[in-house]
């Protein structure tokens, strides 16, 4: 008994230990004297500063914290902002890391003697989700190149590099921020819009500062001209700014605007720019579809349209839809849009159909426009063809009895899909058959054939042959008679035999010429002399006279 109560004594107590050690390694949760830096997908994040923004040192940076999570793997750099961001110094640790009770406290020492600037240390702190939080400390180092700088009220809360991405641009969390599909550029809707920034001074305080702005047209993101500057009516309060900013600071002129704000303290010193753009679009977009009134059934109807928004880098997203014959409505389909101002329609159901195009621009105004059409049905065409050749309407066709031939209705056409009827004689149907054989007809005789094509509105064509189908005796006994054959063929060969036999046997006759003591060279073409006869006696017989 005693050495159960043992057993289970030390089971109790190894139990204790494990959970004491899984305590130790649970972060606490209770919170910070600091202020909270955001959160990450639900997890708080608090790292903060033991300094104000606006730090004023010579030669070491001495700076401290405090971080609810582990402090692994933190970096550390320090940038000259007035230089592009040069980056100046970098580390991979801190100093020195505590555990507290809230998490952990640290301190950092940089030697920044030789340096004179306005810079910003960025401490890179990952967080439980593997993604890294950025925090920045603007600090002023030496005793020149000091100037205001500018940043969003909410930057501490932004977790991102100033060499990375513009804090004021990605800051605007509340502003309806949009994206210009042609130029990518994020901008905001410019009506009674309100800003408010952050503005930390080498004097530490406000006073004689002033918010100004470069402002241009930039529909792609760089200014069309010069552009002006222009000094903002704007609140000033311990280390904050604000300004209302509406379309009369443009003239009311429709378009897309940069914004370049700077502050300028009383010794003229002005901050790095932070940069917005502004879109002031009070108009609805102009609408308009050009197509033809109607097309066939599975005829290509092109569809193209016209936007207008009225000033230089406006942009319309368009939106289509199409109500069928039905009712039933739909968006066109993926091959029926070439790109978003040109449709290529194709409609295989006739009837009336409703195209409507929706555009809405860049601030958001909506207009939209509609067209009717109409589909009509083509009717089909009904063809015979036997074996290959086309019949024309009402031809006599002759085919023997029990011959391998077949009568189609397969060349007939249509742009969709037909049924056929065949009537043999106006007392026999054949309906949903493309063709007949000599098994569809009782027996030799002449037929009235007829193909009836129907499609699916119902709209028909036809066209009749009359078929003569021959017996196999009829075909016999209409064959030519031999016996005339032969004889005809033996008297051309008599003929044939005569003439040559006429050609060989005809006389030959000898002409020599007459020779004269006168004119030995002329010759009687007429004078025949016999064969018998020798030249050597003719010659000397003209010698002797």
């Amino acid at each position: 008994m005693n050495r159960t109560r043992k057993s289970a004594f030390q089971a109790q107590c190894c139990l204790l230990i494990a959970l004491m050690f899984c305590l130790s390694l649970t972060p606490i949760s209770s919170a910070s004297h600091g202020p909270s830096h955001g959160s990450n997908n639900g997890h708080p994040v608090v790292f903060t500063f033991d300094q104000e923004q606006g730090l004023k040192v010579t030669d070491t940076l001495e700076i401290s914290g405090e971080s609810r999570f582990q402090l692994k793997n933190t970096e550390w750099n320090l940038y000259n902002l007035l230089d592009g961001l040069e980056l100046l110094s970098h580390g991979e640790f801190l100093t020195a890391v505590f555990p507290t009770a809230e998490g952990y406290s640290w301190n950092l020492s940089v030697n920044v003697s030789g340096y004179d600037c306005t810079c910003v240390m960025e401490i890179s702190v990952p967080d439980p989700d593997g993604g890294t939080h950025v925090h920045p400390l603007f600090v002023y180092i030496g005793s020149v190149n000091h100037e205001p700088v500018l940043l969003p009220a909410n930057f501490q809360h932004q977790f991102r590099s100033v060499m990375n991405v513009s804090l004021l641009d990605s800051s605007q969390g509340e502003m309806s921020s949009q994206v210009d599909a042609q130029s990518s550029v994020p901008f905001n809707l410019l009506q009674d819009r309100n800003l408010e920034f952050s503005l930390i001074t080498p004097s530490g305080n406000l006073n004689g500062t002033t918010l100004k702005a470069n402002v241009c047209q930039a529909p792609y993101g760089v200014c069309l001209d010069e552009g002006n500057t222009m000094t903002l009516p704007s609140e000033f309060q311990d280390d904050t700014v604000s300004v209302q900013l509406n379309s009369s600071l443009v003239n009311n002129e429709e378009g897309i605007w940069k914004f370049s704000f700077f502050a300028q303290d009383n010794l003229l010193r002005t901050s790095p720019e932070q940069t917005m753009f502004f879109i002031h679009d009070a108009t609805p977009p102009s609408l308009k579809i050009n197509m033809d009134s109607s097309a066939g059934e599975s005829e290509q109807l092109s569809v193209f349209s016209e936007t207008i928004d009225g000033y230089t880098g406006a942009g319309i997203q368009e939106t289509w839809t199409i109500t069928l014959p039905n009712g039933s409505i739909r968006a066109p389909f993926t091959d029926e849009l070439i790109d978003s101002s040109h449709l290529i329609l194709n409609f295989s159901l006739s009837g009336e159909y409703t195209l409507e195009l929706t555009g809405r621009d860049k601030a958001g105004n909506m207009n939209s426009t509609k067209i009717q059409f109409s589909i009509f049905n083509q009717p089909p065409v009904a063809v015979i063809s036997i074996d290959g050749l086309t019949a024309t309407n009402n031809q006599m066709v002759q085919m023997t009895e029990r011959g391998n031939w077949t009568i189609q209705g397969t060349d007939s056409y249509d742009n969709e899909a037909i049924d056929y009827l065949w009537i043999i004689d106006s007392s026999t149907s054949i309906r949903g058959v493309e063709s007949l054989s000599f098994e569809d007809f009782k027996s030799p005789g002449t037929y009235s054939i007829e193909l009836i094509v129907f499609d699916d509105d119902g709209s028909t064509n036809s066209t009749q042959i009359l078929l003569e189908i021959q017996s196999e005796d009829r075909v016999a006994s209409s064959g030519p008679d031999m016996a005339v054959v032969a004889l005809v063929g033996l008297v051309l060969f008599g003929a044939i035999c005569l003439i040559t036999y006429l050609v060989f046997r005809r006389d030959e006759t000898v002409s020599l010429p007459k020779w004269s003591a006168s004119n030995p060279v002329e010759s009687s073409p007429a004078e025949v002399v016999d064969e018998g006869l020798n030249d050597a006696t003719i010659e000397e017989a003209s010698a002797l006279g």
